[in-house]
Formats: C-alpha cells, sequence, structure tokens
C-alpha cells in the first residue's frame, strides 16, 4: 500500500481474510477487515471502506487498532473535499 500498488494489496488481503476465515480466526480477520477499509479508502471505494471500518468499530475487538479509524478519516475527508468543490462551482 505504501507504494501504490493498492490492487495488489486488495487482493493479498483478500487472500488473508479468507485464510482467516478458514481457519477461524475472528480477530485477525477483523483487523484484516480493517486494513482493507483503509485500502479501500484509498481507492475511493467509500461506502464499502465505511462499511468494513464500521464492522470493525462495532464489534469493539479491535480497540488498539487505527485502521478503521484511519479508513473512515478518509473517507471523511473525502467526502468533505467533494462538498467544498460543489459549493466552488
Amino acid at each position: 500500500m505504501e507504494h501504490g500498488e493498492l490492487r495488489s494489496a486488495q487482493h493479498a488481503i483478500e487472500e488473508t481474510i479468507a485464510h482467516t476465515v478458514d481457519r477461524d480466526l475472528p480477530t485477525a480477520r477483523l483487523w484484516h477487515v480493517a486494513l482493507r477499509s483503509t485500502n479501500q479508502a484509498r481507492m475511493g471505494r467509500w461506502s464499502a471502506a465505511r462499511e468494513d471500518a464500521q464492522e470493525v468499530v462495532t464489534s469493539g475487538a479491535l480497540d488498539g487498532s487505527i485502521w478503521q479509524h484511519l479508513g473512515l478519516a478518509i473517507v471523511a475527508q473525502a467526502k468533505r473535499s467533494d462538498k467544498t468543490q460543489k459549493r466552488e462551482f
């Protein structure tokens, strides 16, 4: 994700989520869903990013993780930017 390879990162995250489901690792799955939220937000997939982040936040299982909050922040910033640009026209 750091080098802008978001599609590759998304693919790896999806594979890892499937692995955590197969192995019954719910906390690890949530951590990767939170990471997916951030990745989706960076890709401009606002609704998917928000849904993933909210799933993790409402679970209460990852209070020490920042990924879900970062995903929500990126979505909020993008939405605010969209509203500002619409007002300028």
